[in-house]
C-alpha cells in the first residue's frame, strides 16, 4: 500500500502571526542546514513579484538538494482583493492550473496574513487535488491556556490565576506573552510554579512604568525624547498595538483624574480607577501630576486622537507595512511635537 505523497503547495492563513512564523520557520529548517539549504529557498512578497517568476522559480530543479522551497507571502490575498480585475483573474488561473501540476520536489507556500475566504479559488482547489495542505492559524480564544502551554515548553508551571493576569495585562499579544513567559520561567527557574505575584513584580511594574515614563516624555512635549523610548519599547519586542493601548490607558486614567479635579465630580478617586482603569492607588499621585501638565480640552483632543489612531491601524489606514510603528511616530509628533 503506497503512502500519500508530500503536498507540493501550502497554505499558512489566519492573524495568528506568531505560530504561523513558526511553522514558516520549521518548513525552513526542514530544508537542510549551510549553503545548499539557502541556494534552494527562495521568498517573495505581493506587489513585488510576478506570479509567472514564483511558479518557474519553484519549478527549478533543487541544487545538490531533493526539495525547492518558494514562499510567497500575501499573493492570494492581494489577488483575492482584485479579483474584478484582469490581471488579478489571469493570475489567479495561472495559479489554479500550475499548482496540480508541480513538480514532486516543489514545495510552493503560501503564506497570507488574513484568513481567506472558502470561495477563494486556491482553497476550492483544495477540495479536489491531493497535491495541496492547508492550515489556519487562528490567534487563540484563551490566552490564558496559550499561556499556561507556553510555560510548559520553557520548562515552567503557571498557576492559573498568574495565567490569568498575564493575558489580562497583554491581551491577544502572543508575541510579548511569549517574550513574558520566557522572562517569568528564567526568573522561578524551575524552582516553583510562575505566581501572580511575579506577574505584578516582573511585567506588570515593569510595562506601566515605561509607559509612565513615555507619558511624562509626551506630557513635556518631548517629542524627541519620547519617540526614542517608543522604538526602544518596539526593538525590545512590544508590538505597536500594545503599546497604542497602552498609552490609551494612561490617558484615560488622565482624564478620569482631570475631571474629577477640574469638575468638581463627587465619589472616591480610586475605586473608580480601580474598576475602570485597573489602577491601583498607590498610582494616583503621579497621575495627579501627569494631569497637572494638561487641560481636559487637551486630553479629550488626546483622547479622540488615540481612538482614530487605533481605528486607522486596525483597518489598514496606515498602509500594510509597519502601519502600527507609523502610526505610533506620528500619533507621539502630533502631540509632543
Amino acid at each position: 500500500m503506497s503512502s500519500k505523497p508530500a503536498p507540493t503547495y501550502y497554505i499558512f492563513h489566519g492573524k495568528d502571526s506568531f505560530t504561523r512564523g513558526h511553522e514558516v520557520r520549521l518548513m525552513k529548517a526542514r530544508m537542510g542546514k549551510g549553503t545548499e539549504a539557502s541556494l534552494n529557498i527562495r521568498a517573495f512578497s505581493a506587489g513585488t513579484v510576478r506570479i509567472a517568476e514564483a511558479l518557474q522559480d519553484v519549478t527549478t530543479y533543487p541544487f545538490l538538494s531533493d526539495k525547492r522551497l518558494v514562499i510567497v507571502n500575501d499573493v492570494l490575498t492581494d489577488l483575492a482583493k482584485r479579483a474584478a480585475s484582469k490581471d488579478a483573474k489571469a493570475d489567479l488561473e495561472t495559479i489554479v492550473n500550475a499548482l496540480p501540476t508541480l513538480p514532486e520536489y516543489a514545495r510552493l507556500l503560501f503564506v497570507e496574513s488574513d484568513e481567506l475566504p472558502a470561495s477563494h479559488p486556491v482553497l476550492k482547489l483544495m477540495q479536489t487535488d491531493t497535491h495541496g495542505y492547508e492550515k489556519l492559524f487562528n490567534v487563540p480564544k484563551n490566552m490564558a491556556e496559550w499561556i499556561a502551554r507556553r510555560a510548559v515548553g520553557y520548562d515552567a508551571q503557571i498557576e492559573p490565576r498568574a495565567a490569568a493576569r498575564l493575558a489580562e495585562v497583554l491581551g491577544p499579544d502572543l508575541f510579548t506573552a511569549d517574550n513574558e513567559v520566557a522572562k517569568l520561567a528564567a526568573y522561578v527557574h524551575g524552582e516553583r510554579p510562575i505566581r501572580e505575584a511575579d506577574i505584578e513584580l516582573l511585567t506588570v511594574n515593569q510595562v506601566e512604568s515605561r509607559i509612565y515614563e513615555l507619558t511624562d516624555l509626551i506630557g513635556h512635549r518631548r517629542g524627541k525624547q519620547a519617540a526614542a523610548l517608543t522604538h526602544k519599547l518596539l526593538d525590545e519586542g512590544n508590538e505597536p498595538l500594545m503599546l497604542l493601548g497602552s498609552i490609551y490607558s494612561q490617558y484615560r486614567k488622565l482624564m478620569i483624574v482631570k475631571s474629577f479635579e477640574d469638575e468638581g465630580i463627587n465619589g472616591n478617586l480610586a475605586e473608580i480607577l480601580n474598576v475602570s482603569s485597573k489602577a491601583a492607588p498607590y498610582a494616583i499621585p503621579k497621575l495627579r501630576e501627569q494631569a497637572a501638565k494638561y487641560t481636559l480640552t487637551e486630553l479629550e483632543s488626546v483622547h479622540r486622537m488615540l481612538l482614530d489612531t487605533d481605528f486607522k491601524v486596525k483597518s489598514g489606514g496606515f498602509g500594510p507595512a509597519n502601519g502600527g510603528v507609523l502610526a505610533l511616530d506620528l500619533l507621539i509628533a502630533t502631540i509632543a511635537g
